[in-house]
């Protein structure tokens, strides 16, 4: 036993050895040593793709980076996630803008060591699955969180499980959104240093204490259960040290929540203020609720502890704490709500109450001739040499590298300024505008400049006014003209981004609209195009009104005049060139270059009333000013016939079939009969952009759902090349002008195209992103072995695999058991068979997409055979199809895909049967299993085997005295030693559980 135990003294020192350089200066707590991507490669992250190159999880998915921003803004990770490696500093200070905000999936550090993140807010957000958090922690080691933001996580805000040596400081945790509305978790973790951290608007665990934790000068906001205990078994030790607890709208007086005498806590200078009166004025902690009382602190780190008082605590959260360097609107928004001391602050369900994400703007990026991460005007002010890459060299001699003494001068609140926000343009008449705009800054801001447009290109200041202002009126503007504005801040020697562009009278990009009324006489204007619409409720109906959706006058695909109420502003579809001609004028649709011709045909008919070289003479006759209810008009608009000058002065009307027209008698002026016309300038339709815009759309969703690299998603790298494509298409368009042709439109379209139908290629169909740690259920929804059934149903009760031990010696057989059905479980019922050991499974990766599956309750491995075996096997999972939302897969004996499972007959009970060993595959649920997370931890036993592999060694387990113990401990510390059967010990491990 004395050999285990200088092991784990060794391992102590070594760490200890190796623990000296702070992580930057001023850091604190037992995450202080944490070395980060010292020495590493400088990584930059120039694009905010979700993945790919130049991406941050491409960046923080590389061992040894050091990892800096050359740009600003939101990475959207909708649906995936950002895996943080070991040995890794993620400088978000770098940023340029308003620095760096993930949102929409997790961040995961998990398993990772020597982690320094900083400056970075991490808002996951209603697309995060219901059961997991933001960010996760489990077993990372050495890693220190400075100055995050991390909010919007639907289980907790983080989940920190059995880590060890860390510190959060300066940061936000916000916001837990539903279903739990909770902080942070953690069970097992060691040595966890939580400092000038800030807690608001979370239900509960802020955080829950199962863990050894040092918790000083923290302040605790808005809530319903402030701290948590460990309230378990095993013992927990606290040291509640100077924190500030401050009731809020949605709070109560529960600072300390469900504490036992396994809690052994420390407190000391803890203060409440439970009154909402506005003003900091809380009493004295005296309370421990039900924890063991301490003397004194139970932890002690050789880092630093700056110890303030709470009411100092208070101030410096205020100012310093999140990603302070600019703080985002919804930083800004906590910050508010706290200072409010009582007054504001609220419990959310989504991102959606508060208005989504929101925008954070770019900057201009520091010019880095040498591309070392060092910008050169820091490198000259320090003498050192602009053009050379000496990102690792010690020139500073204080135990850091050239760049971490860079990124750490930028650890400040900078005087960037935030742009306008919500800017909005109104007409008060028709020449006058009122522009709007919030200021996100606080007192930075000396004057606002407002910018005009006529083109939405080429702008020019037109108003400086004093940096309060937060509205102002233009005057004297041509009537019907379209002009585009924008703002930016002014403060000392500094500007801001400039804001979203507004425009009014660009009734051309808006849906419906109309002649102006008091027009008795339709003129065609040169270079306009027009949209000619149609607001009857019920075609060919006397009991038509003007309160129906616009109908868009078109020629559909057979080539027959028809109405459509799809609107895209740039259609050219819809759009119609009115040509004078004698007597009339001639309609031309813009699109197909058709235009309308006589044709009378009977009711039953089908008009096709289109012509390239027969137009026929119409003329457009007024009849009256009416208000369309959906003309999004403030007014009435004026109301023609369309009559053609041969056949009797017919006149078109709706006929009641989507693609039918006929022609009229020709003086009725009846809701179905009448038109109205939407100008529009030629120009910003010139080209035939429909394809293209609708396949940017497609290309856009296609990004938004896809997960990278698990199955069914993509590999990263395609994504890259997607999202490249993506944005060079967009780039393009915005270049659009006058001297840009339609070949030039179509190439872009084919372009991007091509690049969708090469993503669509790169499909994963192996099994990706699983975990080893824990157990998965593995069942199909199919019925019986002759159903040709291909479609899962969620109200067919699951088919579990299960193994069921032998007997008389026989090797352990694989049979399946019927369980709920997804509608059951969907509506609340617990399945059983669920959590039974015997339908449990643990993953472990062979190697080339193929894993090893071990059942927990027997220790035995699967193989494509109706019995278990003792040794590992590897067995092959192949995505087959989406089973009730779920992906499901064939499962493989070898490559060759000619040996797989399949649901059997049923036994008479039809409480499971049998599994039936096949040799082919097709597209039946019978064939097809989805290997469902189960979120229940790898049992022991399962760990053992898969480790070790071999079910009949001998395991004994010792604590860390050397103690033999009687049965794996709840909690904890453990070593597990296996002997042969001649009293060898084959091998030896340590555990944490």
């Amino acid at each position: 036993m004395k050999r285990i135990v200088l092991f784990i003294i060794a391992l102590s020192i070594t760490s200890l050895a190796n623990a000296q350089q702070l992580a930057f200066p001023g850091a604190e707590g037992f995450g202080a040593y944490a070395s980060g991507g010292r020495g590493g490669n400088v990584v930059h992250v120039t694009n905010l793709n979700a993945a790919g190159s130049g991406s941050l999880a491409e960046a923080a998915a590389k061992a040894g980076s050091f990892i800096v921003f050359d740009v600003g803004g939101v990475i959207d990770i909708t649906g995936k996630s950002i895996t943080i490696a070991s040995n890794v500093t993620i400088a978000g200070q770098t940023a340029p803008g308003g620095g760096i905000t993930i949102y929409g999936g997790r961040v995961i550090a998990s398993n990772s060591k020597n982690v320094i993140i900083r400056y970075i807010r991490m808002r996951g957000g209603k697309s995060v699955n219901e059961k997991k958090c933001t960010l996760t922690l489990d077993n990372c080691e050495n890693l220190i969180m400075d100055h995050c933001s991390v909010s919007w996580g639907p289980w907790d805000n983080v989940h920190i499980v059995d880590a060890n040596n860390i510190t959060w400081s300066n940061c936000i945790i916000s916001e837990g959104i539903d279903p739990q509305r909770f902080g942070s978790i953690t069970d097992g973790t060691r040595n966890w240093t939580v400092h000038h951290c800030l807690w608001a608007d979370n239900k509960s665990r802020n955080p829950k204490m199962k863990c050894y934790i040092q918790y000083y000068n923290n302040v605790v906001y808005n809530y319903a259960n402030g701290v948590v205990g460990g309230h378990s078994a095993a013992d927990n030790y606290q040291d509640l040290m100077n924190n500030y607890f401050i009731a809020g709208p949605s709070g109560s007086n529960k600072y300390f929540d469900q504490w036992t005498e396994t809690d052994h806590m420390y407190s000391s200078g803890n203060y409440f203020d439970g009154n909402c009166d506005g003003v900091l004025n809380g009493s004295l902690v005296t309370d421990h609720h039900s924890a063991t009382a301490m003397s004194k602190p139970s932890l002690t780190s050789t880092a630093p502890m700056n110890l303030e008082t709470a009411q100092q605590a208070y101030y410096s959260v205020v100012e310093h704490v999140g990603a302070s360097r600019v703080r985002d609107t919804h930083d800004l928004r906590i910050i508010d709500q706290l200072t409010s001391l009582g007054k504001k602050g609220a419990f959310i369900a989504n991102e959606d109450e508060l208005g989504g994400i929101g925008s954070v703007a770019n900057g201009p990026k520091p010019t880095d001739s040498d591309n070392d991460g060092m910008a050169d005007d820091w490198e000259r002010a320090n003498g050192m040499a602009v053009g050379q890459n000496d990102a690792n060299g010690y020139t500073f001699g204080n135990g850091y590298t050239n760049i971490e003494n860079y990124v750490n001068s930028l650890a400040q609140k900078t005087a960037f300024l935030m742009p306008p926000t919500s800017a909005k343009a109104e007409l008060t008449n028709a020449t006058t505008v009122k522009l709007t705009w919030n200021n996100p800054n606080t007192d930075k801001v000396t004057a606002v400049v407002v910018e005009q447009s006529e083109n939405g290109k080429k702008y020019y200041e037109i108003k400086r006014l004093a940096g309060s202002a937060k509205t102002t009126t233009v005057n004297d503007l041509q009537a019907g003209k379209v002009y585009y504005f924008r703002m930016k801040f002014v403060g000392d020697d500094l500007e801001s981004l400039y804001s979203t562009p507004v425009a009014v009278n660009d009734e051309y990009m808006r849906e419906g609209g109309g002649t102006p009324p008091g027009t008795t006489s339709f003129v065609p204007l040169s270079g306009k195009l027009y949209r000619i619409i149609n607001y009857a409720t019920v075609p060919y109906n006397s009991g038509t009104t003007l309160s129906g959706v616009p109908k868009y006058l078109t020629f559909t695909a057979d080539g027959a005049l028809g109405t459509t109420e799809t609107f895209k502003w740039d259609d050219p579809a819809i759009a119609w060139e009115i040509i004078p001609a004698e007597g009339g004028v001639y309609i031309r649709n813009y699109a197909t270059q058709t235009y309308i011709a006589t044709v009378n045909s009977s009711i039953g008919g089908v008009d096709k009333i289109g012509s390239t070289t027969k137009p026929a003479v119409l003329t457009i006759n007024y009849t009256e000013d009416q208000q369309p209810a959906q003309a999004g008009t403030y007014g009435n608009v004026s109301l023609f016939r369309i009559n053609t000058t041969a056949n009797g002065n017919y006149q078109i009307r709706a006929r009641g079939f989507a693609n039918d027209w006929f022609w009229g008698s020709g003086t009725l002026g009846r809701a179905d009969m009448v038109f109205t016309f939407a100008e529009i300038d030629e120009i910003y339709i010139k080209l035939t952009l429909t394809k293209l815009n609708s396949t940017i759309d497609s290309a856009t969703k296609l990004a938004r759902e896809a997960q990278t690299d698990v199955t069914a998603g993509y590999p990263a790298d395609a994504f890259g090349f997607l999202m490249d494509a993506i944005n060079e298409a967009n780039e393009f368009k915005e270049n659009i002008d006058e001297n840009t042709s339609q070949e030039e439109v179509d190439a872009a379209y084919a372009k991007l195209y091509q690049a969708i139908n090469e993503f669509k290629t790169t499909m994963i169909y192996e099994f990706r992103g699983y975990s080893t740690d824990l157990a998965y259920n593995i069942y199909s929804y199919g019925v019986s072995a002759t159903s040709s059934n291909s479609v899962a149903k969620p109200d067919v009760p699951r088919r579990y695999l299960v193994a069921v031990k032998g007997e008389d010696g026989q090797p352990d057989q694989l049979e399946y058991k019927i369980g709920l059905a997804d509608n059951d479980i969907d509506n609340g019922q617990e399945d059983p068979l669920a959590s039974d050991p015997a339908a449990l499974w643990a993953l472990k990766d062979a190697g080339n997409d193929f894993v090893y599956v071990v059942n927990q309750a027997t220790g035995k491995y699967l193989q494509v055979q109706k019995t278990l075996t003792d040794s590992p096997v590897a067995v092959r999972p192949y995505f087959a199809n989406v089973d009730n939302g779920k992906n499901a897969f064939f499962i493989y004996a070898d490559e060759t895909e000619s040996s797989l499972f399949g649901v059997g007959k049923p036994n008479e009970e039809q409480t499971g049967g049998e599994i039936l060993m096949l040799s082919f595959h097709a597209d039946r649920t019978r064939m097809r299993w989805v290997i469902e997370e189960t979120g229940v931890d790898v049992t022991v036993t399962g760990i053992r085997q898969i480790n070790n592999g071999d079910a009949d060694k001998t395991v004994r387990i010792y604590n860390l005295q050397g103690i033999l113990l009687h049965d794996y401990p709840q909690h904890g510390m453990y070593i597990e030693q296996t002997i042969d059967s001649d009293g060898n010990v084959k091998t030896r491990k340590l555990f944490v559980k």
